[in-house]
């Protein structure tokens, strides 16, 4: 009902001719978002074809997606999110978002109609190249020929982790000629089964029981994360990188280059590869690369570009911090503070310190707040991660422990540090802001 009304309204007739014409961009003003969602629902339908629809943040994506849904009556909208670049060292990064993007981009390539919402940071994030996600994009089917030793060095180059039994997406098992692995893609594990160097059987099983429950005809294998090299792959490449800089450039990035190049030839990963992209990628490519004959469409534009602005400076300053080593109320780094604003200086005040641009060094943080002497290793600190941000959180700790806990919660950029007593159970607040003080003007 309400999609034939949208058809015979004249405006919608006029926009849908003009795309159908070739005739673009066109501008649609005065709807509220689930208006939107139903506009682009029967444009796609009517044509036949997907779309990608960008938006201003996560919470306007995700909320048109699920109308466009409900209007379409199928899960023809995917959420695509954006996801936060390690650039600096953690002990863990969680690849949850990563998963869900590639899903979503699996979709993209296979099925015309899909239609991605996404914010417009998130679609501009740089992602697996097209070419490469069909390259590690692998049907697996019974009778193939195909070693079993081979299939595992593709999981482990494709970013599967190894297990004892598969519990959760990205990781796979091997027992005997027994081979199990979850695609992000898929809604269970799958278990394949070889005769010799033939897959014999391939069957969906259960992740709590580990019991197969349906025999399948086939099942693609998709990457587990976004960057795709082997150890030996990304330390050749640093390794080039740490012989073409000039001696400047080798005293400032040499020891962190020969950092990582070590735990690759360890064979051990990097947590902080996303600050190798270009390396990796280096043609880039994002969600945009995807769009195929899909229609484009912008929701609330001028926000968008506010977003837009707003995400690039924080990717700035970021950079900076992880190039430079500091920023506001910051460690000195190619660029000095004054002698007076440094961190030890202003620490030896002993006062509230709110410092910007410095989650990136936090040991060499805590023993500049040390050297001013006013602090001790236990006055109470705070990590704010994501300030004001819907995912904000608060990672209460002490000075000599503000390291260890960004480590723990995998904190390494996108947060301010907090430091003085009044984050301690014995500080007193301020009568003048105690709603239980009285005074002439108000009545506590």
């Amino acid at each position: 009902m309400i999609e034939a009304l949208i058809s015979s309204w004249e405006e919608y007739k006029k926009i849908a001719a003009a795309l159908q014409g070739g005739r673009w961009p066109v501008l649609l003003t005065g709807g509220a978002m689930i208006h939107k969602a139903q506009f682009l629902a029967a444009l796609c339908r009517e044509q036949g074809r997907g779309a990608l629809l960008l938006t201003q943040d996560e919470q306007s994506a995700l909320r048109l997606c699920e109308e466009i849904n409900l209007f379409l009556g199928e899960p023809l909208a995917c959420h695509y999110p954006e996801r936060e670049l390690t650039l600096g060292e953690v002990e863990g990064v969680s690849r949850e978002y990563e998963q869900l993007r590639l899903s979503v981009l699996s979709r993209l390539a296979a099925e015309g109609r899909t239609i991605a919402v996404a914010s417009a940071v998130a679609a501009l994030q740089p992602t697996i190249p097209p070419a490469m996600l069909q390259k590690s994009t692998i049907p697996l089917l019974p009778g193939q020929e195909l070693a079993q030793d081979k299939l595992v060095g593709t999981l482990l180059w494709a970013g599967y982790a190894r297990s004892q039994q598969v519990e959760g997406t990205c990781q796979f098992a091997v027992r005997g000629g027994i081979l199990d692995f979850w695609p992000p893609h898929l809604p269970q594990p799958v278990r394949v089964e070889f005769w010799g160097d033939e897959i014999d059987t391939i069957a969906a099983f259960s992740p709590e029981s580990q019991r197969r429950e349906e025999n399948l005809s086939q099942v693609t294998l998709t990457p587990a994360r976004e960057l795709l090299y082997t150890t030996e792959e990304l330390a050749g490449l640093l390794q080039e990188h740490l012989d073409r800089p000039t001696k400047k450039q080798r005293e400032t990035a040499g020891p962190m280059l020969e950092r990582d190049i070590a735990r690759l030839e360890e064979c051990r990963d990097l947590s902080c590869a996303d600050r190798y992209i270009p390396l990796i990628y280096p043609q880039g490519a994002s969600l945009l690369d995807y769009l195929g004959p899909r229609l484009l469409a912008v929701s609330e534009g001028a926000a968008v570009k506010e977003s837009l602005l707003h995400s690039q400076f924080l990717e700035d300053e970021d950079i900076k911090t992880l190039l430079e080593q500091g920023g506001l109320t910051r460690m000195a780094g190619r660029t000095p503070v004054p002698e007076g604003e440094s961190i030890p200086a202003l620490a030896a005040h002993g006062a509230t310190m709110v410092l910007f641009l410095s989650a990136g060094m936090l040991e060499e943080l805590q023993g500049q707040l040390l050297a001013g002497g006013a602090y001790r290793a236990d006055t109470p600190a705070a990590i704010v991660y994501k300030a004001s941000w819907p995912e904000e959180a608060v990672y209460p700790c002490t000075v000599a422990t503000l390291a260890e806990t960004a480590r723990i919660n995998g904190v390494s950029r996108t947060a301010l540090i907090l430091v003085g007593d009044f984050l301690g159970e014995d500080y007193r607040r301020s009568d003048l802001y105690n709603p239980a003080f009285s005074h002439s003007f108000r009545q506590g």
